[in-house]
């Protein structure tokens, strides 16, 4: 009867742990690490006609902590297309990209679902910084 009791118990201990492990898997996380902005040479911002090169490092800190910002659950792919990209350029040569959809994110080609839409915070950062920087022809 010990030997019931004790093996429940276990097997409790694993479905719960299990669960745990599977709810942390799904919790929502941010799409980019911590990077120092230092090591970002450049941002591309993209809408359908043009593309603007962000490279003062104050505006790329800006885009950087939006995209640490965001919380996203990892999810299927929609099959929409569009969207704005953008691009993130490291001094090392590296690039990570992005797609954004209002009810999807793409980062470096996997699809998020995001706690919210951040469209409108991505053409804030083009039209603010189409007055700064020259707009290049798509």
């Amino acid at each position: 009867m010990n030997k019931k009791i004790i093996g429940s118990v276990i097997l409790c201990i694993i479905l719960v742990s299990c669960v745990i492990i599977a709810r942390n898997m799904r919790k929502p996380k941010g799409l980019l690490a911590d990077n120092d902005t230092a090591s970002i040479s450049n941002v591309v911002l993209h809408c359908s006609y043009a593309y603007i090169t962000v490279t003062e490092q104050e505006d790329i800190k800006r885009i950087v902590d939006l995209l640490q910002s965001i919380k996203a659950e990892e999810s299927r792919p929609s099959g929409k297309d569009g969207g704005m990209p953008l691009e993130i350029h490291f001094q090392n040569g590296e690039e990570l990209g992005f797609g954004f959809l209002s009810e999807e994110i793409t980062a470096d080609g996997v699809c998020y679902r995001p706690d919210r839409d951040y469209c409108n915070d991505i053409s804030n950062f083009y039209e603010e910084f189409s007055k700064k920087y020259t707009e290049e022809p798509a």
